[in-house]
Protein backbone atom coordinates (compact mmCIF):
# COMPACT_ATOMS: atom_id res chain seq x y z
CA UNK A 1 0.00 0.00 0.00
CA UNK A 2 1.15 3.65 -0.69
CA UNK A 3 1.94 5.90 2.21
CA UNK A 4 0.70 9.20 2.42
CA UNK A 5 2.44 12.28 3.78
CA UNK A 6 2.10 16.10 4.14
CA UNK A 7 -1.26 17.82 2.88
CA UNK A 8 -4.37 15.80 2.22
CA UNK A 9 -4.99 14.55 -1.24
CA UNK A 10 -7.86 13.87 -3.38
CA UNK A 11 -9.74 15.78 -5.51
CA UNK A 12 -9.22 19.36 -6.87
CA UNK A 13 -5.35 18.09 -7.29
CA UNK A 14 -3.47 20.50 -9.95
CA UNK A 15 -0.24 18.79 -10.56
CA UNK A 16 1.53 15.14 -9.98
CA UNK A 17 5.33 15.10 -9.95
CA UNK A 18 6.30 11.52 -10.13
CA UNK A 19 9.34 10.51 -9.70
CA UNK A 20 11.18 6.66 -9.46
CA UNK A 21 13.83 6.02 -7.42
CA UNK A 22 16.49 3.55 -7.89
CA UNK A 23 18.99 3.32 -5.30
CA UNK A 24 18.85 7.36 -5.42
CA UNK A 25 18.01 8.27 -1.27
CA UNK A 26 20.62 11.55 -2.06
CA UNK A 27 18.16 12.85 -4.47
CA UNK A 28 15.41 12.88 -2.46
CA UNK A 29 15.51 16.17 -0.61
CA UNK A 30 16.60 18.14 -3.30
CA UNK A 31 13.73 17.40 -5.06
CA UNK A 32 11.33 17.93 -2.56
CA UNK A 33 12.42 21.20 -2.31
CA UNK A 34 12.27 21.77 -5.79
CA UNK A 35 8.61 20.44 -5.76
CA UNK A 36 7.89 22.63 -2.80
CA UNK A 37 9.06 25.82 -4.27
CA UNK A 38 7.56 25.24 -7.41
CA UNK A 39 4.14 24.47 -5.89
CA UNK A 40 3.93 27.82 -4.07
CA UNK A 41 4.38 29.63 -6.94
CA UNK A 42 1.05 27.96 -8.83
CA UNK A 43 -2.82 28.09 -8.00
CA UNK A 44 -3.60 24.55 -6.53
CA UNK A 45 -2.41 21.97 -4.87
CA UNK A 46 0.93 19.76 -6.10
CA UNK A 47 1.99 16.65 -5.25
CA UNK A 48 5.27 14.03 -4.88
CA UNK A 49 4.38 10.87 -5.72
CA UNK A 50 7.42 8.66 -5.53
CA UNK A 51 8.15 4.79 -6.45
CA UNK A 52 10.40 3.01 -4.66
CA UNK A 53 11.78 0.38 -7.34
CA UNK A 54 14.62 -0.47 -4.78
CA UNK A 55 12.30 -1.74 -2.29
CA UNK A 56 15.64 -3.17 -0.21
CA UNK A 57 16.83 0.36 0.61
CA UNK A 58 13.43 2.19 2.50
CA UNK A 59 12.79 6.02 1.54
CA UNK A 60 9.84 6.50 3.77
CA UNK A 61 11.52 7.96 6.85
CA UNK A 62 12.65 10.79 4.66
CA UNK A 63 9.99 11.70 2.30
CA UNK A 64 8.58 13.81 4.37
CA UNK A 65 7.43 17.61 4.20
CA UNK A 66 5.03 19.81 5.96
CA UNK A 67 4.62 22.46 2.26
CA UNK A 68 3.44 19.51 0.16
CA UNK A 69 1.95 16.73 -0.20
CA UNK A 70 3.99 13.07 -0.34
CA UNK A 71 2.69 9.83 -1.56
CA UNK A 72 5.60 6.48 -1.53
CA UNK A 73 4.63 3.64 -3.42
CA UNK A 74 7.28 0.42 -2.62
CA UNK A 75 7.22 -1.73 -5.81
CA UNK A 76 7.34 -5.39 -4.62
CA UNK A 77 10.72 -5.79 -6.44
CA UNK A 78 12.94 -3.98 -9.00
CA UNK A 79 10.48 -3.65 -11.91
CA UNK A 80 11.86 -0.95 -14.24
CA UNK A 81 11.41 2.64 -15.17
CA UNK A 82 8.35 2.52 -17.05
CA UNK A 83 6.32 0.10 -14.42
CA UNK A 84 7.36 2.39 -12.10
CA UNK A 85 6.06 5.32 -13.97
CA UNK A 86 2.67 3.26 -14.53
CA UNK A 87 2.39 2.65 -10.97
CA UNK A 88 3.10 6.31 -9.68
CA UNK A 89 0.43 7.29 -12.17
CA UNK A 90 -2.31 5.15 -10.85
CA UNK A 91 -1.14 6.58 -7.36
CA UNK A 92 -1.42 9.95 -8.12
CA UNK A 93 -4.27 12.92 -8.28
CA UNK A 94 -3.09 16.07 -10.58
CA UNK A 95 -4.74 17.25 -13.67
CA UNK A 96 -1.33 17.42 -14.97
CA UNK A 97 1.64 15.44 -14.90
CA UNK A 98 5.58 16.03 -15.09
CA UNK A 99 7.63 12.26 -14.54
CA UNK A 100 11.00 13.12 -13.69
CA UNK A 101 13.91 11.20 -13.21
CA UNK A 102 15.83 11.38 -9.46
CA UNK A 103 18.67 12.94 -10.71
CA UNK A 104 16.52 15.72 -13.15
CA UNK A 105 16.42 19.29 -11.99
CA UNK A 106 13.85 21.71 -12.87
CA UNK A 107 13.64 25.81 -12.10
CA UNK A 108 11.74 26.96 -9.29
CA UNK A 109 9.39 28.76 -11.93
CA UNK A 110 9.21 25.07 -14.14
CA UNK A 111 5.28 24.65 -13.56
CA UNK A 112 4.30 28.31 -13.45
CA UNK A 113 5.86 28.44 -16.95
CA UNK A 114 4.76 25.53 -18.19
CA UNK A 115 1.11 26.21 -16.68
CA UNK A 116 1.34 29.57 -18.06
CA UNK A 117 1.84 28.12 -21.69
CA UNK A 118 0.05 25.03 -21.75
CA UNK A 119 -3.76 25.86 -22.59
CA UNK A 120 -6.01 23.65 -24.03
CA UNK A 121 -2.55 21.65 -25.34
CA UNK A 122 -2.01 18.19 -24.23
CA UNK A 123 1.64 18.33 -23.92
CA UNK A 124 4.02 21.35 -23.44
CA UNK A 125 7.83 21.23 -23.68
CA UNK A 126 10.78 23.70 -22.15
CA UNK A 127 13.84 24.01 -23.22
CA UNK A 128 16.70 23.49 -20.99
CA UNK A 129 20.20 21.93 -21.13
CA UNK A 130 22.14 18.56 -20.46
CA UNK A 131 24.32 18.48 -18.13
CA UNK A 132 27.89 15.80 -17.51
CA UNK A 133 31.11 16.01 -16.70
CA UNK A 134 32.20 17.74 -20.18
CA UNK A 135 29.74 20.63 -18.66
CA UNK A 136 26.39 21.65 -20.03
CA UNK A 137 24.70 21.97 -23.67
CA UNK A 138 21.32 23.67 -24.60
CA UNK A 139 18.49 21.55 -25.78
CA UNK A 140 16.94 23.61 -28.55
CA UNK A 141 20.04 26.43 -29.56
CA UNK A 142 17.46 27.92 -32.35
CA UNK A 143 13.66 27.81 -32.38
CA UNK A 144 13.72 25.67 -35.21
CA UNK A 145 15.28 22.95 -33.59
CA UNK A 146 12.77 22.83 -30.69
CA UNK A 147 10.02 23.09 -33.46
CA UNK A 148 10.94 19.11 -34.68
CA UNK A 149 9.04 17.59 -31.08
CA UNK A 150 5.49 18.56 -32.53
CA UNK A 151 5.72 16.84 -35.66
CA UNK A 152 5.98 12.60 -36.26
CA UNK A 153 8.36 12.51 -39.19
CA UNK A 154 11.03 14.10 -37.16
CA UNK A 155 10.87 11.28 -34.45
CA UNK A 156 11.21 8.85 -37.34
CA UNK A 157 14.24 9.99 -39.25
CA UNK A 158 16.13 11.54 -36.47
CA UNK A 159 15.06 9.59 -33.70
CA UNK A 160 13.33 10.97 -30.06
CA UNK A 161 13.43 15.23 -30.35
CA UNK A 162 12.71 14.95 -26.55
CA UNK A 163 15.65 14.36 -24.71
CA UNK A 164 13.89 13.20 -21.26
CA UNK A 165 10.14 13.54 -19.75
CA UNK A 166 10.95 15.61 -17.43
CA UNK A 167 11.09 18.28 -20.15
CA UNK A 168 7.33 18.13 -20.54
CA UNK A 169 3.92 18.81 -18.52
CA UNK A 170 1.39 16.29 -19.61
CA UNK A 171 -2.59 16.75 -19.67
CA UNK A 172 -3.44 13.47 -17.79
CA UNK A 173 -6.30 12.52 -19.99
CA UNK A 174 -3.63 12.96 -23.00
CA UNK A 175 -1.35 10.04 -22.12
CA UNK A 176 -2.55 7.34 -24.33
CA UNK A 177 -4.13 4.18 -22.99
CA UNK A 178 -1.72 1.79 -25.25
CA UNK A 179 1.29 3.19 -23.43
CA UNK A 180 -0.39 1.86 -20.14
CA UNK A 181 -0.92 -1.46 -21.99
CA UNK A 182 2.93 -3.17 -22.67
CA UNK A 183 5.52 -2.33 -20.16
CA UNK A 184 9.35 -1.94 -21.54
CA UNK A 185 11.21 -4.33 -19.65
CA UNK A 186 14.37 -2.43 -20.90
CA UNK A 187 14.71 0.72 -19.20
CA UNK A 188 15.95 3.95 -21.38
CA UNK A 189 13.12 4.53 -24.15
CA UNK A 190 10.06 4.38 -22.49
CA UNK A 191 9.30 7.95 -23.07
CA UNK A 192 10.03 7.24 -26.84
CA UNK A 193 6.99 5.03 -26.99
CA UNK A 194 4.86 7.51 -25.00
CA UNK A 195 5.78 10.17 -28.16
CA UNK A 196 5.39 8.00 -30.54
CA UNK A 197 1.77 7.11 -29.55
CA UNK A 198 0.53 10.23 -28.61
CA UNK A 199 2.02 12.04 -31.71
CA UNK A 200 -0.26 8.88 -33.74
CA UNK A 201 -2.68 10.36 -32.23
CA UNK A 202 -2.43 13.89 -32.88
CA UNK A 203 -2.24 15.36 -29.64
CA UNK A 204 -1.53 19.04 -29.47
CA UNK A 205 1.82 19.91 -28.26
CA UNK A 206 3.41 23.06 -27.78
CA UNK A 207 6.85 24.59 -26.79
CA UNK A 208 8.45 26.78 -24.05
CA UNK A 209 11.20 28.80 -25.13
CA UNK A 210 12.11 29.19 -21.35
CA UNK A 211 15.51 27.22 -19.97
CA UNK A 212 13.50 25.34 -16.86
CA UNK A 213 14.91 21.86 -17.19
CA UNK A 214 18.48 20.04 -16.79
CA UNK A 215 18.95 16.64 -17.58
CA UNK A 216 22.14 15.07 -15.42
CA UNK A 217 23.85 12.23 -16.64
CA UNK A 218 25.42 10.75 -13.33
CA UNK A 219 26.37 7.59 -14.42
CA UNK A 220 22.87 5.91 -13.06
CA UNK A 221 21.10 7.16 -15.84
CA UNK A 222 20.04 4.58 -18.89
CA UNK A 223 20.25 7.46 -21.37
CA UNK A 224 23.56 7.41 -20.65
CA UNK A 225 24.60 4.17 -21.76
CA UNK A 226 24.31 2.84 -24.97
CA UNK A 227 24.08 -0.35 -25.14
CA UNK A 228 21.11 -0.43 -22.73
CA UNK A 229 19.83 2.41 -24.71
CA UNK A 230 19.68 0.35 -27.78
CA UNK A 231 17.98 -2.54 -26.37
CA UNK A 232 15.20 -0.46 -24.94
CA UNK A 233 14.59 0.74 -28.19
CA UNK A 234 14.08 -1.87 -30.04
CA UNK A 235 11.95 -3.66 -27.80
CA UNK A 236 9.96 -0.28 -28.33
CA UNK A 237 9.84 -0.27 -31.71
CA UNK A 238 8.94 -3.88 -31.57
CA UNK A 239 6.03 -2.81 -29.24
CA UNK A 240 4.78 0.09 -31.54
CA UNK A 241 4.62 -1.95 -34.62
CA UNK A 242 2.58 -4.51 -32.91
CA UNK A 243 0.18 -1.85 -31.71
CA UNK A 244 0.23 -0.45 -35.57
CA UNK A 245 1.78 3.01 -34.42
CA UNK A 246 4.91 2.85 -36.52
CA UNK A 247 4.82 2.18 -40.43
CA UNK A 248 6.76 -0.64 -41.97
CA UNK A 249 9.57 1.84 -43.21
CA UNK A 250 9.85 3.79 -40.06
CA UNK A 251 10.34 0.71 -38.07
CA UNK A 252 13.15 -0.82 -40.57
CA UNK A 253 14.58 2.56 -40.68
CA UNK A 254 15.20 3.23 -37.25
CA UNK A 255 15.95 -0.63 -35.81
CA UNK A 256 18.57 -0.59 -38.51
CA UNK A 257 19.85 2.63 -36.81
CA UNK A 258 19.96 0.95 -33.24
CA UNK A 259 21.77 -2.02 -34.72
CA UNK A 260 24.27 0.07 -36.52
CA UNK A 261 23.44 -1.14 -39.98
CA UNK A 262 24.38 1.72 -42.54
CA UNK A 263 22.33 2.38 -45.80
CA UNK A 264 23.52 5.68 -48.62
CA UNK A 265 20.88 7.06 -46.74
CA UNK A 266 21.24 6.84 -43.35
CA UNK A 267 24.49 8.06 -44.14
CA UNK A 268 23.95 11.13 -45.54
CA UNK A 269 20.61 12.05 -43.03
CA UNK A 270 23.43 10.89 -39.79
CA UNK A 271 25.60 13.83 -41.01
CA UNK A 272 22.76 16.02 -40.95
CA UNK A 273 22.23 15.01 -37.51
CA UNK A 274 25.38 15.23 -36.46
CA UNK A 275 26.22 18.73 -38.20
CA UNK A 276 22.75 19.59 -36.43
CA UNK A 277 23.93 18.54 -33.01
CA UNK A 278 27.35 20.55 -33.36
CA UNK A 279 25.21 23.86 -34.00
CA UNK A 280 22.09 23.15 -32.12
CA UNK A 281 24.44 21.88 -28.74
CA UNK A 282 27.10 24.39 -28.36
CA UNK A 283 28.26 24.40 -24.68
CA UNK A 284 26.10 26.68 -21.83
CA UNK A 285 26.99 29.97 -21.14
CA UNK A 286 24.81 31.49 -18.71
CA UNK A 287 24.49 35.29 -18.60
Amino acid sequence: MPRQAGPERGEGMKVSIIVPVYYGRKYIKEIIGMAERNSAQIDGAAELVFVNDSPEEPIDDICISSRIGIVVVNNPKNCGIHYSRIRGLEHSHGEYILMLDQDDRINDRYLLSQLAGIGDADMIVANGCEESVQGKRILYRYGLMQWTVKHHIFYMVLGSRILSPGQCLMHRGSIPAEWFETVIKSNGADDYLLWIYMLQKKKKIRINREMLYVHRYTGENASGRKEQMNDSLIEVLETARKKHALGYPSYHYIRNSAEGKQTVFRKITGGIVKIGNEINRKPFRSN
